[in-house]
């Protein structure tokens, strides 16, 4: 399986604190990966580095087997923390303010959101009376309407109970088999672990293990998470 992105020994630095240290991973051409990591691992500053948003690291970052550059932004869809929504607007109407941004028309809107599971509700509910499961669908929603072909989560699942945790690796599974590449970062590894195909665990902004392959059950990745997480 060839590598949609490639990063090799990137560290970032602030303030005379070191962030991220040699980090390299490799990520699948149509896989879910995992970055797996506590809160204050360094997840959230390597997924900015490689949206292009923190500008001052070394190392380099290849996707497609060329440099990794603005360009290839299209390319990319995100939802780092929590969605940017307006609460007083329905789900189709929020997704219609993101779709202005890409020139896309109303029936691009429609599979999106039905893509989600929100059809049903997309045209009636204000977004303020969602449960939080329904507001990351929306998230999700919103950083999938211009069809990308990498698609990067962070902790998206924070909060969800398992209903929608279901619900969540049921989206990303079929957004997966449609060819999409996607990265999550998560401290979740129970919930999560039977959704990857292949993860890196990230500690201290360093990572201390990695995987080109998936099929772990809860209890084998818990054991390896832990093993490495010191």
């Amino acid at each position: 399986m060839s590598n949609t992105l490639l990063i090799e020994n990137l560290s970032v630095q602030y303030h005379n604190q070191q962030i991220l240290h040699d980090v390299s991973i490799n990520i699948p051409t149509g896989s879910i990966f995992g970055l797996l990591g506590d809160n204050g691992a360094g997840k959230t500053t390597l997924l900015k580095t490689i949206l292009g948003l923190n500008k001052h690291f070394s190392g380099s970052m290849t996707y497609n087997n060329q440099p990794l550059s603005r360009e290839q932004a299209k390319d990319f869809g995100a939802l780092i923390e929590s969605p940017a929504i307006y609460p007083n607007l329905t789900a189709q109407e929020n997704l219609r303010i993101m779709a202005l941004l890409y020139n896309l028309s109303e029936p691009s809107i429609s599979a999106t959101l039905h893509a989600v599971g929100l059809g049903d509700v997309s045209k009636k509910l204000k977004v303020k009376n969602f449960s939080l499961g329904m507001k990351q669908r929306l998230g999700i929603a919103m950083a999938i309407i211009h069809n990308p072909k990498f698609l990067i989560l962070d902790e998206p699942t924070n909060g969800l109970d398992m209903a929608g945790v279901d619900d969540f690796k049921t989206i990303v599974h079929t957004l997966a088999a449609s060819g999409m590449t996607i990265m999550i970062t998560t401290h979740q590894i129970t919930e999560l672990a039977t959704a990857f195909d292949a993860f890196a665990i990230l500690q201290h902004g360093k990572i201390t293990y990695a995987s080109n392959s998936g099929g772990y059950s809860a209890e084998e990745l818990t054991t390896i998470y832990r093993d490495y997480n010191d």
